[in-house]
């Protein structure tokens, strides 16, 4: 596979583009394993790239679009998280498969990760879902489905709080996160205003989280500098945070030393 697609890029072989493409569904449907998946939904996306290039008519985009769509029905999506995730993102990338077949798996598998209490994987699905719908021309479905996946962030938010160690500091972040998404959206104007101060009171409960640290340097003892001995006319240090100092010495010339991340000595 590989080989027919260097030929393809170098030559333009749309022989071996074919056999590509095919050698690709091939080797992709093999590592169709718990192990392997990633690696199979890589080798479906190459695999499509190069047939649309030979046209949609072709029988390698037929064959390429078929071997996609078989693969969301493989045991694989009920049994790894992300697996249909990726398929569905391919699909909605490369426009393949009818969208309200696929807007029914995405959501499907949204309400799954929602049973199983996962709010950041619910999201990726009801986006794609979102996707799907809007392909299809369904825009109240599409509101509704970026509705709930904004919500999945003040969810996200919430379960920061039911931690062993609860922490109001992630939760601000999510609640953050989730009052943009709910605007973006065109949530109610309630809804919203309800969510920035419970913000406000998360925030201010996360102050107790902050600690002060830093560390201790010695400067009652000078070091000293090779080189600098003696003949020195005058001497730069730096502050704090411009942690570097400089010398001039009688003959004219300087020297530098100190912290220099960003080139200046």
């Amino acid at each position: 596979s590989r080989l027919g697609d260097v030929l393809w890029v170098r030559k333009r072989d749309h022989k071996a583009a074919k056999q590509a493409v095919m050698d690709y569904v091939a080797a992709s449907s093999r590592l169709m394993t718990p192990d392997n998946w990633v690696s199979s939904v890589e080798l479906f996306h190459r695999a499509l790239q190069l047939a649309e290039r030979l046209g949609r008519k072709n029988e390698a985009w037929r064959t390429a679009d078929k071997s996609l769509l078989d693969a969301l029905s493989n045991p694989l999506a009920q049994t790894e998280q992300f697996y249909a995730c990726h398929l569905l993102g391919i699909a909605a990338k490369v426009d393949v498969g009818d969208p309200n077949t696929l807007a029914k798996q995405a959501g499907q598998q949204a309400e799954r990760a929602a049973t199983e209490k996962d709010p950041r994987r619910a999201r990726e699905y009801r986006l794609l879902e979102a996707d799907f719908h809007r392909a299809a021309k369904q825009v109240d479905a599409e509101a509704s489905a970026r509705l709930v996946a904004a919500e999945t962030y003040i969810e996200e938010a919430e379960a920061c709080l039911l931690r062993p160690e609860p922490s109001y500091l992630a939760a601000s972040h999510f609640l953050a996160q989730g009052i943009e998404a709910l605007r973006q959206v065109k949530a109610t104007p309630e809804r919203v205003k309800e969510l920035k101060s419970r913000l406000s009171d998360y925030q201010q409960k996360s102050l107790s989280e902050m600690k002060t640290f830093g560390t201790q340097i010695d400067l009652t003892k000078p070091a000293e500098v090779r080189g600098l001995r003696s003949g020195i006319k005058a001497i730069a240090v730096g502050s704090s945070f411009n942690m570097k100092t400089c010398a001039l010495t009688a003959a004219g010339a300087d020297k530098g030393w100190g912290e220099t991340s960003f080139g200046a000595l």
